[in-house]
């Protein structure tokens, strides 16, 4: 009985350290009463411009992770880098670089991620949310407070994500969608951001 104990507990050791990962993570900070200029045009489900990028944090390092239940909206508009984490090796984890701007939008709260894996930020990405390791492409979903949840680009709409060489203001054109390899355009964000 005693062997069979210490069997099952170094097992549950073992699946613990293998399921963890090394990817710091940074929940939203209490709103700093700080704001930044956005100026983001939607048009679609939801119509209105986002003026205020709220709570401003400047730049994390730092995987951001939004609160659950709490309408998974990262409430924070700040720019991250940090890598994601390799488990043997976090140093040499993928680097990444995201976007959050959160405001508000026809009396609904909104929370935008722009991110861009593995290539150099600065300059100019396709909107692919599709992972292409050395395509320097970028990713974007936009969620609300009132359940619009986003996380599909139309495929061949043109979306792209325009990074300045500050690395923390740009433009986006982004067409979104519902669901996967949808034609149909839900929402149009288009304009200048900041995130720090």
């Amino acid at each position: 009985m005693r062997r069979f104990s210490l069997v099952c507990a170094v097992s549950v050791v073992l699946l613990t350290v293998a399921c963890t990962s090394n990817t710091p993570t940074e929940r939203a900070r209490q709103d700093s009463g700080q704001t930044l200029p956005q100026h983001l045009k939607l048009t679609g489900l939801l119509m209105g411009t986002l003026t205020s990028g709220l709570n401003a944090q400047g730049v994390i390092h730092a995987e951001p992770e939004p609160i659950a239940g709490d309408d998974a909206l990262f409430r924070q508009t700040s720019c991250a880098e940090f890598k994601l984490g390799d488990d043997a090796s976090p140093a040499q984890g993928t680097p990444e670089w995201e976007a959050d701007i959160y405001g508000v939008v026809a009396g609904q709260k909104v929370a935008l991620r722009l991110t861009v894996e593995d290539g150099a930020v600065p300059g100019d990405h396709p909107i692919e949310n599709g992972r292409r390791p050395g395509q320097n492409s970028a990713q974007a979903v936009l969620d609300t407070s009132g359940n619009l949840h986003l996380h599909y680009p139309v495929v061949g709409s043109g979306s792209a994500l325009h990074v300045d060489a500050d690395g923390h203001s740009g433009t986006l054109r982004l067409f979104l969608t519902d669901a996967p390899w949808s034609p149909h355009v839900k929402e149009e964000v288009s304009g200048q951001w900041r995130c720090a």
